[in-house]
């Protein structure tokens, strides 16, 4: 297996397997460590596959008639904890903004 038959499987990793970048770096650094210190054989030349993409993560943020649902159904020092918490994280995005 040479330089072109690495970049064909960790392609393969990212276009077919749909795995994170970091799993496929992951594997891009083992290969190359089994060439390097176990096999004993360099690989001199730069491996170039078809990267990964980075998921597109949206935060999760709840609408303010989701937390006032919550809330309600909240009772005792729950509730009162909850509002503290909820209260003081509206007060710091005020004072960043």
């Amino acid at each position: 297996m040479g330089k072109n038959e690495i970049e064909v499987y960790l392609s393969h990793l990212a276009t077919k397997a749909n795995v994170l970048a970091s799993t496929q770096k992951q594997a891009m650094n083992s290969i190359l460590f089994l060439y390097r210190e176990v096999l004993d054989i360099p690989i001199e030349e730069t491996i170039a596959p078809v990267k990964s993409k980075k998921p597109r993560h949206l935060p999760v943020v709840m609408t303010q008639n989701e937390v006032k649902m919550v809330l309600v159904n909240l009772y005792g020092i729950h509730r009162i904890i909850a509002k503290l918490i909820y209260g003081s994280v509206l007060c710091l995005m005020n004072i960043s903004a």
